[in-house]
């Protein structure tokens, strides 16, 4: 702090007013060995393992038993643990705080109980409640202020601090918690005791000690108290449970939300499963005859291919015993044979003699014709070699009797040369004459460059004329888009289709299909209602659409069985119709015809009642569509009016038959869901809620948006006129192209002249340059000539190799003349050996013939031995051809029709049998195989896998059948011991908000609102503040802001009682409320929160009435702040104050100051 005077600090300073505390004794726990006090001072569950006998007691998973005895639970303790000092644990004994919002640094001490804490505006109150929030551990957001936490360091500063001191559990320590902040960033450094710890482990201490700032029923901020009207009865029950009632309510809830949403997931698989398994089995019910005629079928063929196995083994059998026979035949002439032949064996080694010698003379006379042979290839080279040279004396004769005509020729050539010499040296030595290179070079130059400017003249423009041709489609374009989007502008049910394809592309999609594929179904389909119905002229179509789902609105509707199949096969089991190759997420909906519940009321009822009609009389739909919004949506007993609708005599109406189904209204801009409890009383229920604005139907009835159909209009007027001035420029532009083009045609043809011109001095100087160059090739050419042998010296070599040639004949002549003596030789020998092979051959014909005519008998036999033994070797390969074959057939054949083959076998059918009989057996059964009709082995595999589908699908049926007992019999085991508790938690709410409401003179109830979700389960807060009106759902809109303050404030009064929160806060409850009713309320509040069982509350008021009641268990704590608070310490003091008020009074007032 400044001591120079120049910066005065605020200084704060907390006033209390007195009170005895006094020791408040907790009251005994209930009788339930299960139940017991924690040391955080809760009344938690005994945690245990025990599970049913049966196994049977399953929610969400767990074995119920794991919890709570069976039976309702107990009720809960009364009061909350109290130390010595009067804290309940949880409670705040102590607040620090430094440099937070308006705080330069502060501390005080709350009281046990009711803490009321006032101030004027702006000097802190509320900043108490964020310094709570915030200090223990919940984020900004729940204050409804400020997101960020370097918000609430004061301005100026850099950091601040905020410690709270909390009461610690029976018999131990408090806990002291520090959260620095700084004003740079969202970090915090957190301490407990002390001890620099983390936020979680903080946050787990706090929650350990059952402290709820995130509760709107224990700690309701300046910013949030709007909030608590606005949560909806679902939201206020579990809020409602976490705050008060037994521990283990929201629990018991959480796993009945979670068994309930678990058991209706199992009920709709386990539908899906009982209708999969019905269909599968019917399907194979229609398949069974054929099924078994392909098992006849089958069973005939498996006979045919047993008896075709057979066949070959009987073959071999019989087969094997001829060739038997054969063998033994076979072996007995060979015998017979043998003798003989002994008898005849000195010829016949005569006879082997002669053979051999026969032999020996054919390989002599082999090889003396062999050698004549090679002689007489050796004089076929010989006299090729000497007819070679023949020819090359002939050519050489030849050349020397040309020498003289070649020569001639030559001189002829040689003087065509020279002449040709001085022809060329006559023309190089007269070069011609032609025009200056530099003249030919600058005017091409200047041709080209006129050429080049006016190309580029000619392209400048055609550019240009591209431009605007684009310039030009483009606004076409631009105005067909315009006209198509008039067009669709127009179209409403376009309009619809596309919204429908924003909101469920997939959806949109088969709308798309089924448009083209009508053909496909027996009757129509329907498409959804958002397209197919519309809410009638002059009706209220937000009433009308609230009686519709989301999913409603996007369901297709079939009229029979067969339509439904085929849209799902066709639709919702294609791959082909979304991209990506996914199947598309449609509706379709079919229920055959049947009786429906009558409308509840009679149309006289209606009028009397102030209701206009029912929903379904302001919907125009096809007549096929009616038994959808009847059966489905139930519009036909939904009845709309106005909020003149006498609301408790239509509660009456609807269900006065007694029957435990819903039915509803729609009054003004509230539904209303009316049931009769399935419990106790069956008393009747209303559930309401607030309709929303239209939006699927909302459009729906026709209208064209005029101000964007204007817009389309005038741009489509401007394209079309842009379009004409573009059509212009491009005709002026085009005439601009032909005349450059004219004259780029003239510059060319000057070009060419010039072109010309340069081409004939080329070619001059060219003719110039070959003369040279052929004047040069002649003189070689006449050298060459000139140069060459002369004919004399030519002549003398030809005769000299004419002399070498015949040199060659003569050695070769006198080779041939040797060969053809040698082989004179050679052949000589040939002819002696031939005739010696022709006498051996004539002496062994001769021997042969003796032998033959001596053994004519021996022959015979021979013959008979060689038919014998051609007649084995077939009668063999055919054995053994008919066992390969017959052993391949069995190799080949499947297991199941070999086995019956060996059982044959092993019957001896193999040996006993015939060839015709087997062949017999055949024949009948493939007769009896033609009479029985072939059915698709495809029918009998689908058959086959449908019935393994059946099994599997019943064993998962029975599965989750066995799994919803379990979880029916825990949803009721938990449901038993969760709702009386919530009953008597709500009754005693009931009771003491009605009488709280009653005292305030005006009329308030809480009853709870069933449902068949559990998650739907909510408390009606029903409220009324004046005679004329009747009991209405309390909203965050129906009543007034002040209306709303004093049913939360009471509602939360009526908690505090039954609360296990160690501590509760409300911010500026009272706005709103008159000062009769605030009055009324700050009593009640007094007298609630100031009860021996009470625990700590804090109440931020900005104001005060006088007279208020007061009691010696609550603290008043006022907020002293401000810039010019003295300097002095005890200057001003409020404590001194109330000290001298008591000494003036003679201590007859009781007062307290912390």
């Amino acid at each position: 702090m400044s001591t120079n005077g120049v910066t005065r600090v605020k200084r704060e300073k907390v006033a209390a007013a007195s009170q005895s505390q006094r020791r408040a004794t907790p009251s005994e726990p209930p009788p339930s060995k299960r139940i017991r006090i924690s040391d955080a001072g809760d009344a938690a569950a005994t945690q245990h393992d025990d599970e049913d006998e049966d196994g049977d007691g399953e929610v969400n998973g767990r074995h119920d038993g794991d919890d709570d005895d069976d039976g309702p639970a107990p009720p809960r303790p009364v009061t909350l643990p109290r130390a010595e000092d009067g804290y309940v644990p949880g409670s705040i004994v102590r607040v620090m705080l430094k440099n937070f919002v308006t705080y330069d640094h502060v501390e005080f001490s709350p009281g046990p109980y009711l803490n009321m804490i006032i101030g004027p505006n702006g000097t802190g109150k509320s900043s108490i409640a964020c310094a709570l929030c915030i200090g223990l551990g919940w984020p900004p957001s729940i204050l409804g202020r400020a997101s960020e936490l370097k918000a609430f360091v004061k301005n100026g500063c850099e950091e601040g601090f905020i410690e709270i001191e909390l009461k610690g559990a029976l018999g131990k320590g408090n806990l002291v918690i520090r959260r620095s902040i700084n004003a740079t960033d969202n970090k915090s450094i957190w301490r407990l005791n002390g001890q620099e710890v983390t936020g979680n482990e903080v946050k787990s201490r706090v929650q350990g000690l059952n402290v709820q700032v995130d509760n709107l029923c224990t700690f309701l901020p300046q910013d949030k108290v709007s909030s608590f009207a606005h949560m909806t009865p679902q939201q206020l029950l579990k809020e409602t449970q976490k705050a008060a009632g037994h521990a283990d309510l929201t629990k018991w809830h959480t796993r009945l939300i979670e068994g309930g949403k678990e058991l209706k997931e199992l009920e709709e698989t386990l539908k899906v499963d009982r209708a999969n398994v019905e269909d599968k089995e019917a399907r194979n019910a229609r398949l069974e005859r054929e099924v078994a005629k392909y098992k006849e079928r089958r069973e005939i063929e498996e006979k045919i291919a047993v008896y075709e196995i057979l066949l070959p083994f009987v073959v071999f059998w019989h087969l094997s015993q001829e060739t038997a026979a054969a063998e033994t035949d076979l072996l007995k002439k060979r015998r017979v044979m043998e003798k003989m032949q002994a008898k005849n064996q000195p010829l016949q080694d005569l006879k082997a003699t002669l053979e051999r010698i026969v032999n020996d003379q054919k390989n002599a006379r082999q090889k003396t014709q062999a050698a004549m042979q090679a002689k007489n290839k050796e004089m076929s080279r010989k006299w090729g070699e000497a007819e070679k040279l023949e020819r090359d004396a002939e050519e050489t004769q030849n050349k020397l009797n040309n020498i003289k005509q070649e020569e001639k020729r030559r001189k002829t050539r040689m003087e065509n040369f020279r002449k040709e010499i001085e022809r060329l040296q006559d023309k190089i030595a007269n070069p011609p004459e032609v025009e200056d290179e530099e003249v030919l070079r600058e005017d091409a130059r200047k041709a080209s460059d006129a050429i080049s400017r006016q190309k580029e003249a000619v392209d400048n423009v055609r550019d240009d004329m591209r431009r605007f041709l684009e310039e030009q489609s483009r606004a076409k374009m631009q105005a067909e888009n315009r006209r198509e989007q008039l067009r669709r502008l127009q179209d409403v049910e376009h309009q619809r289709l596309e919204s429908l394809r924003k909101w469920d592309q997939d959806t949109a999609i088969a709308v798309d299909w089924l448009r083209k594929n009508k053909d496909k179904f027996k009757m129509e389909v329907f498409e959804p209602a958002i397209l197919s119905a519309r809410v009638r002229p002059g009706a209220n179509v937000d009433q009308v659409e609230a009686c519709m789902g989301s999913s409603q609105f996007k369901t297709f509707v079939a009229q029979c069985k067969e339509d439904y199949d085929a849209f799902n096969h066709y639709v919702n089991d294609a791959t082909d119709l979304a991209s990506g190759g996914r199947k598309l997420r449609v509706n379709v909906w079919f229920r055959p015809q049947g009786d429906l519940p009558p409308p509840p009321m009679s149309a006289a009822e209606l009028k009397e009642l102030k209701f206009e009609g029912y929903a379904l009389d302001f919907l125009d739909c096809p007549e096929g569509m009616k038994w959808y919004f009847m059966r489905d949506v139930n519009m036909h007993r939904t009845a709309l009016g106005s909020d003149a609708v006498d609301i408790g005599r239509a509660m009456e109406l609807v269900v006065r038959g007694g029957g435990s189904g819903s039915c509803s209204f729609i009054s003004g801009r509230t539904m209303s869901t009316v049931a009769r409890s399935q419990y106790g009383q069956r008393k009747v229920q209303n559930q309401t809620r607030d309709i929303r604005p239209a939006r699927n139907w909302a459009n729906n009835r026709g209208g064209v948006d005029e101000q964007k159909k204007q817009e389309l209009l005038h741009e489509i007027a401007e394209f079309d006129e842009q379009v004409k001035k573009l059509e212009v420029t491009i005709e002026e532009h085009n005439k601009r192209e032909q005349k450059y083009k004219k004259e780029a045609k003239a510059l060319m043809e000057e070009k060419a002249k010039v072109s010309a011109r340069a081409e004939k001095r080329v070619k001059l100087l060219k003719e110039y340059g070959l003369a040279k160059e052929s004047l040069r090739a002649a003189e070689s050419r006449l050298q060459t000539e000139e140069a060459q042998k002369p004919p004399e010296a030519l002549r003398q070599q030809l005769k000299n190799d004419l002399l070498k040639i015949a040199k060659k004949r003569v050695r070769i002549a006198k080779d041939y003349t040797s060969l053809v003596r040698g082989f004179i030789t050679e052949q000589e020998n040939a002819t002696r050996a031939i005739l010696e092979v022709c006498q051996a051959e004539a002496n062994l014909a001769a021997l042969e013939r003796l032998v033959t005519q001596t053994s004519d008998k021996f022959q015979r036999v021979l013959r008979e031995v060689k038919e014998a033994n051609e007649t084995y070797k077939t009668l063999k390969a055919k054995r053994d051809h008919a066992d390969d074959h017959a052993n391949r057939i069995l190799r080949d054949a499947p297991e199941s029709v070999a086995d019956k083959y060996r059982e044959k076998e092993e019957k001896g059918l193999t040996q006993t049998s015939s060839v015709d009989e087997v062949q017999a057996k055949i024949e009948t059964e493939k007769a009896k195989l033609e009479l029985n009709i072939a059915t698709n082995p495809a029918v009998v595999r689908q058959y086959e896998e449908r019935e393994r589908e059946i099994l599997a699908l019943q064993a998962t049926v029975a599965e989750k059948e066995a799994k919803k007992k379990r979880l029916e019999k825990g949803i009721a085991k938990v449901k038993d011991q969760w709702l009386p508790a919530l009953k008597q938690l709500v009754a005693s709410i009931n009771e003491k908000f009605s009488a709280a409401f009653e005292r305030v003179h005006c009329a308030g109830e809480v009853h709870i609102s069933e449902d068949e979700d559990y998650d739907k389960w909510a408390i009606d807060i029903m409220v009324k503040f004046r005679d004329s009106e009747r009991l209405q759902l309390l909203t965050g809109h129906r009543q007034s802001g002040g209306e709303r303050s004093l049913t939360t404030i009471l509602y939360l009064m009526s908690l505090t009682e039954l609360a296990r929160a160690p501590f509760s806060l409300v911010d500026e409850i009272n706005q709103g409320m008159d000062q009769r009713a605030e009055r009324l309320v700050h009593n009640q509040l007094v007298d609630v929160t100031c009860r021996e069982e009470s625990g700590q509350y804090f109440l931020i008021t900005p104001k005060l009435l006088p007279d208020l009641k007061y009691h010696e268990r609550m603290k008043v704590l006022c907020i002293n702040n401000g810039e010019w608070l003295p300097e002095q310490k005890g200057l001003g003091s409020l404590q001194k104050m109330l000290d001298n008020y008591i000494d003036r009074n003679g201590g007859r007032a009781r007062f307290g100051a912390n």
